[in-house]
């Protein structure tokens, strides 16, 4: 819930002052313009997961790389670089002190001070995040089987989601544009279990 909270914070920025953001992913998914922010982040967490998880032969959690110097030596492996991975005694030193925030600043960022504004506000203000429930709330009934996949695939992926989960059995595959060229990737609750 933490990347979706994140990304209904940045969702403004993209609809203005970075279009070409909104123009990328509705090259590969389903978007109205109308959309709202949070309907935006939670169809594209889910969307963007599934199509990497049906073709990747490997995963972790992202939080991993900040602790765990084993992640990180292995994504190094898995992206063919070898010898060159450094040692995992390398790496922990590397780890140390660093923060687990996925929204904080680093040494030598160029971000502009909205960017720094909205880091703020997404690392520090919990009023403005969505729990499963108000993100649930949020998107409405028709945008409800985002809210059963992502937390099936939140759980599946180790992350805490709301005591009344029930997991959903979905598929995820390429929909057509209606006699355009390229198709859309979405996902769908399995019928026969959503009813």
């Amino acid at each position: 819930i933490k990347t979706i909270n994140s990304r209904i914070v940045k969702c403004e920025r993209f609809k203005t002052n970075q279009k070409h953001v909104i123009r990328m992913v509705k090259n590969y998914e389903l978007y109205s313009d109308d959309e709202s922010c949070p309907s935006f982040a939670l169809k594209h967490w889910v969307r963007r997961n599934s199509f990497v998880e049906s073709h990747a032969s490997w995963r972790v959690q992202t939080e991993s790389f900040f602790s765990d110097q084993l992640s990180v030596w292995e994504l190094c492996m898995a992206a063919g670089f070898g010898d060159r991975c450094p040692e995992l005694s390398v790496i922990d030193s590397q780890l140390k002190n660093k923060t687990t925030n996925l929204n904080s600043l680093y040494s030598g960022a160029t971000f502009s001070k909205e960017q720094e504004r909205l880091n703020y506000k997404t690392a520090r203000n919990d009023t403005d995040l969505h729990s499963w429930e108000s993100l649930a709330n949020s998107v409405g009934q028709q945008n409800h089987k985002y809210i059963q996949i992502a937390q099936t695939m939140a759980h599946r992926y180790g992350y805490d989601v709301t005591n009344e989960f029930i997991p959903s059995d979905h598929y995820c595959k390429f929909t057509g544009r209606g006699g355009q060229s390229n198709d859309y990737w979405d996902c769908f609750v399995t019928e026969a279990l959503a009813e």
